[in-house]
């Protein structure tokens, strides 16, 4: 794996993984993860044990995360087409 551009932005992607209700279970138990934890908190566990596994180091800048105010004026439009 090339670190050079660990410092530069990186382009972020995420895949949905499902694990078992056992695997669920022993992370409960090894990262004292409360049973009504949030679906990221478990997440966070995985993505941890990932880099953990294979000696790499994490990205440590952020996804651009950016959240918009402004509507959606064409999906809010299709909707009230969808009602009437």
């Amino acid at each position: 794996m090339n670190y050079s551009k660990l410092g530069e932005q990186v382009n972020y992607s995420s895949k949905r993984i499902a694990i078992s209700f056992l695997a669920v279970q022993e992370l409960q138990k090894h990262f004292e993860i409360s049973p009504d934890a949030p679906p990221a908190a478990y997440a966070a566990v995985v993505e941890k044990l990932i880099f953990l596994s294979c000696g790499c180091r994490p990205v440590t800048t952020a996804p651009n995360t950016a959240v918009t105010t402004a509507p959606n004026r064409a999906g809010l439009a299709a909707m009230a087409k969808m009602q009437h």
